[in-house]
């Protein structure tokens, strides 16, 4: 009986054992899955940058800024301008009202793509907020640089827009900004922007593309 006793016993402190081992393990487990979810959770993805915008792929408001306050930098030690452009999409609003915000932002997506392939190299391109493209063109002049956003206009208003059956036409209405030599990204933007503002008043939307040039600074 003693005998039989022990072994019970022995078979019983076994079983235990086994069953703490097996609660460790398993514990061991979930304590790796939950690392790799939270290392997963909180480590940015690889595939996105914060200084993109995710709709267009180009760069976005952040990037722009930190591009403008260097480029500046660089022009004024060597007396040097270069000019800002702003294109607003003005349409934009109208396309996401009529055939839904889906629409909106394929015709955002063609358009920076071809603003892409159209822009030289030496360009900063950016999109900002609200169907706002923005070149930054280094050691430019004004005149020069109304050249080139004629041109890629031109390019632009080639572009097939169809939406659900219906050809749409996307009108973009550019300002144009020269830097001067006491200009900071913020002054440069906002004077930009401000001839973008009275460009739009001026503008038939009824065109289908314009360009508005503001004068350059003395």
């Amino acid at each position: 009986l003693d005998k039989s006793s022990a072994i019970i016993e022995q078979s019983e402190q076994e079983l235990t054992d086994l069953e703490t081992k097996q609660s460790a393990e398993l514990a061991s487990v979930v304590d790796q899955a939950k690392n790799i979810v939270t290392s997963f959770e909180l480590s940015p993805s690889s595939n996105v940058d914060p200084e993109v915008d995710q709709l267009t792929q180009l760069k976005n408001h952040d990037a722009l800024v930190k591009e403008l306050v260097g480029a500046l930098s660089d022009h004024k030690k060597r007396q040097q301008r270069l000019c800002l452009c702003i294109g607003d999409v003005q349409s934009l609003q109208l396309i996401n009202d009529e055939y839904a915000r889906g629409a909106g932002d394929k015709a955002l997506e063609l358009l920076a793509k071809e603003i892409e392939s159209k822009s030289k190299a030496s360009d900063f391109l950016a999109y900002t907020e609200n169907g706002r493209f923005v070149l930054l063109k280094p050691i430019t002049e004004f005149a020069t640089a109304g050249t080139e956003v004629d041109s890629l206009n031109k390019e632009l208003a080639k572009l097939p827009f169809r939406f659900k059956g219906n050809e749409v036409k996307v009108n973009l209405t550019f300002a144009i900004q020269q830097s001067s030599l006491s200009d900071t990204a913020t002054s440069l933007i906002e004077k930009t922007e401000l001839a973008l503002k009275k460009a739009k008043l001026s503008v038939d939307t009824a065109m289908p593309i314009d360009a508005a040039l503001a004068e350059p600074p003395p």
